[in-house]
């Protein structure tokens, strides 16, 4: 359910481990954390709250670790560089935000992308529940793996927040 701690007041950084079924290497979205609900532009103060997680699939097990926050009256979205995961092995997911508008993004600790959103603070805290492995009010988006060891930290955790964005 919906906890204070869980929307970040500043910078944070989202992590987990996931390990990819069969089927998801053909999924077009993939919900690995959700307290959004909206994951597209909607012109709602409801929409525009919180963070989600998430894979856009581009086929094949490539896809682009993404990631959207509210902030009030409107939303930014962050991708990353195509990533491939392949079933049945474990991978290590972080996202963080520098709570100024930089989004960076890593696979097994391995820098992979980042998205500049220049004017931007905090994100603003929403009232939906924390959901792990599908959307808030799902209709069955879900994640087809396992995903284990998810931890949201306050801060840009120092492997996470180097000034060394090679590509």
């Amino acid at each position: 359910k919906d906890d204070d701690a869980l929307s970040p007041k500043g910078a944070f950084t989202l992590e987990l481990w996931l390990k990819p079924k069969a089927d998801m290497a053909e999924a077009k979205q993939v919900f690995l954390v959700d307290k959004k609900y909206f994951h597209y532009a909607k012109d709602l103060p409801q929409a525009n709250t919180d963070y989600a997680l998430y894979l856009q699939g581009r086929g094949n097990g490539s896809y682009l670790m993404t990631a959207t926050l509210g902030f009030g009256k409107d939303s930014v979205w962050a991708s990353s560089k195509p990533v491939t995961l392949e079933t049945d092995r474990w991978y290590h997911l972080a996202y963080s935000y520098d709570g100024a508008g930089v989004s960076r993004f890593y696979l097994d600790g391995v820098y992979v992308g980042k998205a500049v959103h220049d004017g931007r603070g905090a994100i603003t805290p929403g009232s939906n529940g924390l959901v792990i492995g599908d959307r808030v009010g799902s209709s069955h988006g879900g994640c087809a793996g396992f995903i284990d060891q998810v931890r949201l930290c306050d801060g840009v955790l120092p492997w996470a927040g180097g000034d060394l964005d090679v590509g």
